[in-house]
């Protein structure tokens, strides 16, 4: 994550994705199964080794009762 703690990129995401699990306390089990995806699915993710689809990741954010509000970068990003 950058300065700014902005998520820039899917592997920040799925960092910040464990991170909220560990701090709530739950399993992978759990979050899986509240999300709708498989355990293994949710490893993988939670690695950045999975190009997940885009509605899997919100269903793993609204699982740990979260969202994302899109927001203008200070910086753009190059990729």
């Amino acid at each position: 994550m950058n300065a700014a703690n902005t998520l820039t990129n899917a592997k920040e995401l799925a960092v910040w994705a464990r991170l909220a699990r560990e701090a709530q306390n739950k399993t992978q089990s759990e979050v899986a199964l509240a999300a709708g995806v498989s355990r293994a699915w949710l490893i993988r993710f939670e690695a950045g080794a999975v190009r997940a689809e885009l509605f899997r990741v919100f269903d793993v954010l609204a699982a740990l009762g979260y969202g994302l509000t899109p927001q203008p970068l200070r910086e753009p990003v190059n990729r």
